[in-house]
């Protein structure tokens, strides 16, 4: 069988089967997986991450062909360095990463008993797994052992002849990228001129209406809903993690009882790194804040943060400890007028 993959954005409406949907259903009942990508993101290094810390079974084997070559930031590093320790340790895999030449090419391989095999192939890279970008792919999916089978040759001689297993590579080999563009390819998210957010930030300081909004580090909420509940997969039964950058703030009600807090409603922020999206504001006495569109910018924000300063490991907790390494544990949010505020995360 061969299906063609794809993604449903506006303004193009795909009717087809997706390439996230394709994958996460072959996960069930694999023995081993075989990936090699151009890219990771940290989303989709979590993903694995909760997957795997969750006993997930299947032996991984994971190509990162790319970032050797051109920069990782440091999240990706921390974070894929994490998720090696993972498969080590419960002898279920390993990451590698192409050290001689470039790899860009996109293969997902998973074998299953009585030597079956299905494979994806294509254009999306391993940062589908788990990404807010709204940016096209198309892929191929297919079982035909004509397929499969030099799949699995080919992968098993790119992985030997031109990679390097992640515990064998020195941190002095590689680059680290400092200059990281937290939202690019979001179309929720716009970043503002700097002529903008110089004049935003003298209203701002010129407010009087500007709440300390604490950030919480309970087990499995606020900045943690990645470790709660995941979501089930009714098709196979497979429980996967929730998105790694999934947040929703917990307002205690000292500061929504405000009158000038905004009421379960949606409104515009700007934030002191200069981007722009919506966030809303629901729930009993309007406790819930969170990201409008999609309630993982305010995480991506918040989170990615601290993994540029290198206080938080893609796949691991927010903790106290991680907030003190970062500099803050409140995020400061100033009216600028009724529909407009002010968002603060500096340090």
């Amino acid at each position: 069988m061969i299906e063609l993959l794809g993604a449903s954005y506006f303004p193009v409406e795909w009717r087809g089967k997706t390439f996230i949907d394709t994958f996460d259903s072959m996960l069930d009942g694999a023995q081993e997986i075989s990936i090699a990508t151009g890219y990771c993101s940290e989303e989709s290094i979590a993903k694995l991450v909760g997957l795997y810390e969750k006993e997930y079974s299947a032996h991984l084997e994971l190509i990162i062909g790319m970032h050797y070559f051109e920069g990782f930031t440091q999240a990706q590093y921390d974070g894929l360095k994490y998720l090696n320790e993972i498969l080590q340790k419960g002898e279920r895999g390993c990451v590698y990463l192409a050290n001689r030449t470039k790899y860009h090419g996109k293969i997902y391989l998973v074998k299953y008993f009585q030597n079956k095999y299905k494979s994806i192939v294509g254009s999306s890279n391993i940062s589908k797994l788990n990404i807010m970008e709204r940016v096209f792919d198309n892929d191929v999916f297919t079982d035909e052992i004509g397929i499969t089978k030099p799949l699995k040759t080919f992968f098993s001689e790119l992985r030997d002849k031109n990679c390097i297993s992640l515990q064998d590579v020195r941190n002095e080999d590689v680059k680290i990228q400092n200059d990281r563009k937290l939202f690019e390819n979001y179309l929720d998210v716009k970043k503002i001129s700097d002529e903008k957010l110089a004049s935003l930030k003298v209203l701002a300081e010129k407010s009087k209406k500007v709440f300390e909004i604490p950030l919480k580090t309970e087990e499995k909420s606020n900045l943690n809903v990645f470790f709660g509940k995941g979501r089930e997969n009714t098709a196979n039964g497979i429980t996967l993690p929730r998105d790694w950058y999934e947040v929703e703030l917990i307002v205690p009600k000292s500061i929504t009882g405000e009158t000038s807090y905004p009421q379960k409603r949606e409104f515009t922020v700007y934030t002191d790194d200069g981007f722009t999206f919506q966030c809303k504001t629901s729930g009993d006495y309007s406790k819930n804040l969170r990201s409008a569109k999609d309630l993982r910018i305010l995480g991506k924000w918040l989170k990615g943060r601290l993994e540029n300063a290198g206080s938080l490991i893609s796949g691991k907790p927010v903790t106290e400890s991680v907030l003190s390494s970062y500099g803050r544990n409140t995020m400061k949010m100033i009216r600028l007028n009724e529909n407009e505020w002010f968002l603060d995360f500096g340090v």
